[in-house]
């Protein structure tokens, strides 16, 4: 029997694993602890990350074969779960293209708007970067605490591409989205915008994103 690693051609690499095993299937591939999303491992790359970044996504990537095959994990979304902080945040896992390293941000000038922190160099393509604390008009830290950035979070949406600096990324997590709580009455109004609604976990809740609110709001600040 082939493995998900195997194609049907000699047992060379077959990036498909990812409909399976990976985020846009049950998510139990071990390589996950280590590469955060399918996009960083070198399996997915070996089987032509960009051919396939274009032509399979959570909507056309052969995933309704595996909703015929299961209708409870039909229901189930892979979510992208990060840190900013001190808080959990998601958002769907076919929109987060790449974790990558932290590396130089390059500021623009006459730029006044806070939460537009600049431009990196991310594989050579130049994208915009957002500070999405600010954007999700979180808390601010206590004075004094420095602003922790372990990974860039690359997220794509219609070839259009974002950066956030995070803290921490925490994985993917699968989750019925028609389980989410409404957001508290105590949650920021500004920070409510961007909220679908909370997941709850044993390790805490975590807030689901909004997208439709997040890249309208994203694209109005780079102007």
């Amino acid at each position: 029997m082939l493995t998900a690693r195997q194609s049907s051609a000699g047992g060379s690499p077959d990036a498909s694993c990812r409909l399976t095993i990976g985020v846009w299937g049950d998510s139990s591939c071990a390589l996950l602890q280590e590469h955060v999303h399918c996009r960083n491992c070198p399996v997915y790359a070996r089987g032509g990350r960009l051919l396939l970044a274009r032509s399979h996504t959570v909507a056309d990537a052969g995933l309704d074969t595996i909703e015929r095959a299961s209708p409870t994990a039909a229901k189930l979304q892979a979510l992208m779960v990060f840190r900013v902080r001190g808080e959990r945040v998601a958002i769907r896992a076919a929109s987060a293209r790449e974790v990558v390293e932290p590396t130089t941000l390059h500021r623009v000038p006459h730029r006044g708007d806070q939460r537009f922190l600049g431009l990196a160099n991310v594989r050579g393509e130049i994208l915009p970067v957002a500070d999405i604390a600010e954007l999700l008009e979180m808390p601010a830290l206590p004075a004094g605490a420095q602003r922790a950035t372990a990974r860039l979070l690359v997220i794509e949406r219609a070839g259009e591409a974002w950066v956030f600096p995070v803290a921490e990324i925490d994985g993917i997590h699968r989750a019925d989205l028609d389980t989410l709580q409404t957001p508290p009455v105590t949650i920021e109004l500004g920070r409510a915008a961007f909220t679908s609604g909370v997941l709850e976990t044993p390790d805490g809740p975590i807030a689901v994103l909004d997208e439709e609110t997040l890249w309208y709001a994203l694209q109005r600040i780079c102007r």
